[in-house]
């Protein structure tokens, strides 16, 4: 094995493909600490703004599903939440709470599995549609 770094290259893998991942890895990094930066650098009144237009979000999601007008089950709900979740957290970089820190984690969280699982089983579906053989009583030819 040889070093790259302060890790060891395991035998069999690419070189090319460990630097690779730690370019990911770094970069990712340097996003994060950037976008960090970005935020704590907000003037307090549109820290606290952004946190309020979440608040407002989360209001009209459950306003739209009160009235029926969006249903519980769409995409569109679980995109609302996730964007108000992320503007609470944008609030919460210049007055931290814990509390409210992992209630807003949990639901990015728990919108993005809910997104993921809900555009996996759409494709499975059109899937299966697409593979299924019409029958005589949806219109498809018979023989003669």
């Amino acid at each position: 094995m040889s070093p790259i770094g302060d890790r060891e290259i395991p035998p069999g893998v690419g070189i090319f493909k460990l630097i690779e991942q730690e370019f990911i890895y770094r970069g990712a990094r340097l996003l994060f600490a950037y976008v960090f930066e970005l935020i704590q650098a907000l003037p307090k009144p549109v820290s606290t703004a952004c946190g309020v237009l979440g608040f407002c979000l989360y209001l009209t999601n459950y306003t739209l599903i009160t009235f029926r007008i969006l249903s519980s089950q769409d995409i569109p709900f679980f995109v609302i939440n996730i964007f108000g979740a992320g503007l609470v957290l944008v609030s919460l970089v210049q007055d931290f709470n814990l509390g409210s820190f992992m209630i807003q984690v949990f639901w990015i969280c728990l919108g993005v599995i809910a997104i993921v699982v809900r555009v996996k089983s759409r494709a499975a579906w059109r899937r299966e549609v697409h593979r299924a053989p019409l029958s005589p009583a949806l219109g498809a030819p018979h023989s003669r």
